[in-house]
């Protein structure tokens, strides 16, 4: 009966191990900007990322703070790329979500999706939903997919694809949520 017990008790752990915990980065609390969020730039484009000490949204005070210094010369949305990555357990069929609080200092729509960090550079989610509007006022943006074929992996969640977007564009975001449903 005990052997039963534990054996029980080790699938239950197994079980619940394998759920991807929730990550969360709040740029109202986070003194700094953690090494899991990073930027990429190619074909000369620049992209300043700071922590905005003043600026209030509906979440607090602060957030992160992306401008485009220089957009690439390509002009190809992943020239300039605003990665949070994370490594996470992803399940085959299970739905996830990441919600994030942004806006930018004038209207853009920006490609926002979830990617694999190394190639092939595998997409979750469903490309229609893949481009989204932001303008100057904070609102709460979902994004939801469903996993496909991979346990665990280091990925992208999101990417906010800026390399279309032109110079002095500004984006704030001050929430950002990866979860499991």
């Amino acid at each position: 009966m005990k052997a039963i017990t534990l054996l029980l008790g080790l699938l239950t752990l197994t079980t619940l191990s394998l759920q991807a915990e929730p990550v969360e980065w709040d740029f109202t609390t986070l003194k700094q900007i953690p090494q899991t969020v990073w930027k990429h730039t190619d074909n000369d484009a620049k992209l300043t990322v700071t922590r905005d000490n003043d600026i209030q949204s509906p979440a607090g005070t602060g957030a992160l703070k992306a401008e485009i210094n220089q957009p690439g010369v390509r002009k190809n949305a992943y020239d300039i790329q605003l990665n949070f990555t994370q490594k996470l357990k992803i399940a085959d069929g299970k739905r996830y979500r990441i919600t994030f609080l942004w806006k930018a200092s004038r209207p853009a729509k920006i490609l926002t999706a979830c990617f694999t960090t190394s190639a092939p550079y595998t997409p979750y989610g469903q490309p229609d939903k893949f481009t989204n509007e932001v303008d100057d006022t904070w609102r709460e943006q979902t994004l939801e997919f469903v996993g496909t074929g991979m346990e665990t992996a280091t990925l992208r969640v999101p990417v906010f694809a800026l390399g279309t977007q032109p110079e002095g564009l500004i984006l704030w975001i001050a929430k950002l949520k990866f979860e499991e449903l």
